[in-house]
């Protein structure tokens, strides 16, 4: 299925956001692996409570760190002690694929970014259509991961409103352009929940 990227600019600028107040989830495996690859770089008192136990999509998993603390393998440089040792692709699955998120659609995947990454927020770096390998590389490490989200049908837009993929397509492409638009981070947010508003209030109105 054809990856679709949104139009966005990203490059990892390391600043470490990503390693502070999360609770990275880990899949089977990884918890141990992380152990193994941080032994001889993080303290062993520190290392001993980096990863505990955690519920996710209402199963029992291990997760790294946790909210208000920070990754215990980020050094004083805001860079990762795994990742500079052993290379990116011993880190941790969520690691790695943090601010993409990749969702199949009826009519294709979708690759986006999120919000949360100050560089995606301040456009940093060349366009995603201009890292598509890198992009499809990640996208195929996900195979059978549950990171691989998927959306068949009818999309939720609020509690008792859904709207069919095609229209839900048009609703996400309005959402987009209003976080691309000029202005601050908070205006451009503003204008991205009243095009969602507004479509909600039409919708209860019984409009299509």
């Amino acid at each position: 299925m054809e990856l679709s990227l949104v139009g966005e600019r990203y490059t990892c600028t390391g600043c470490g956001d990503c390693c502070r107040g999360w609770s990275v989830p880990l899949l089977p495996g990884e918890g141990e692996r992380f152990r193994t690859l941080a032994a001889s770089l993080v303290p062993v008192e520190r290392l001993r409570g980096a990863i505990h136990g955690a519920r996710g999509g209402g199963t029992a998993i291990e997760a790294l760190s946790g909210a208000g603390s920070s990754c215990v393998a980020l050094a004083d440089d805001q860079r990762c002690l795994v990742h500079a040792a052993h290379g990116g692709d011993q880190k941790p699955l969520a690691c790695r694929l943090f601010p993409f998120t990749f969702v199949a659609t009826p009519t294709e995947v979708r690759v986006s970014l999120s919000f949360a990454c100050p560089a995606v927020i301040d456009a940093e770096g060349p366009p995603l259509a201009e890292q598509r390998d890198e992009v499809a590389s990640l996208y195929a490490a996900l195979a059978g991961s549950p990171y691989r989200m998927r959306v068949d049908g009818d999309v939720a837009v609020t509690e008792s409103r859904t709207l069919p993929w095609g229209d839900a397509a048009r609703l996400l492409a309005e959402i987009a352009d209003a976080l691309r638009s000029d202005g601050a981070l908070v205006e451009r947010l503003c204008r991205a929940g009243a095009v969602l508003a507004l479509t909600i209030a039409k919708l209860d109105d019984g409009r299509a």
